[in-house]
């Protein structure tokens, strides 16, 4: 019997931003769309959302965002046969929220505001070819075992696969490093990395691009 679910969908191609001075990034689809998922989690409450990769067969690569069981979004670049056919040629990230399932969590959810904290957050990205079973959320897992004071976030914004890599793929992740209590220092960052980078090597055989 069909069934017809309230769904929010978001769609991003082309260029993101005019040719500038700023050098502002122009082409960065997932990262956006990510971010703007992220924002309207956070707006619900939804805190406690995790992603991990999604065999969803209308996105070449993509993730799920799972609040605990539940399938909150979906979120990718898009096969290019359906954007074809709708006469675009350029990539298309796209995302789709289930939205009943949105707003029934968000209502349960109590918001908690903290105050901002006043030393600087700072991020650092790493290209990583990984075996083609490791999942996003063995690396993400993994990073928090390792570092629990000052990882914050760990960011996936872009996975590539191509036949010349074999059984393997390539994420490109950004960690989010801060201390609430103080500024970090070049050394700090340096080591917290370089602890990352040794865990996914040492556990999950992991190398840098």
């Amino acid at each position: 019997k069909y069934q017809e679910k309230m769904e929010l969908a978001m769609l991003f191609t082309g260029e993101l931003f005019a040719p500038n001075a700023y050098a502002f990034q122009t082409r960065d689809g997932f990262g956006l769309l990510k971010s703007a998922l992220n924002m309207i989690f956070r707006m619900g409450g939804l805190v406690d959302v995790r992603a991990d990769e999604t065999d969803d067969p209308q996105f070449i690569y993509g993730l799920n965002f799972m609040s605990g069981k539940n399938l909150v979004a979906t979120a990718g670049l898009i096969k290019q046969a359906p954007c074809e056919k709708a006469g675009v040629t350029k990539p298309v990230y796209g995302a789709v929220i289930n939205w009943e399932k949105y707003a029934s969590l968000a209502s349960r959810r109590e918001v908690v505001f903290e105050e901002p904290g006043r030393f600087p957050f700072v991020t650092r990205d790493l290209a990583l070819l990984l075996h083609g079973k490791t999942s996003y959320k063995e690396l993400v897992d993994l990073a928090f075992r390792t570092e629990k004071k000052l990882l914050k976030d760990v960011s996936l914004f872009d996975i590539y696969q191509d036949t010349k890599l074999g059984d393997r793929k390539s994420y490109a992740v950004r960690f989010t490093l801060c201390d609430r209590n103080s500024t970090l220092t070049d050394q700090q960052i340096d080591q917290t990395m370089d602890r990352l980078v040794a865990a996914f090597r040492d556990t999950l055989g992991a190398q840098l691009r």
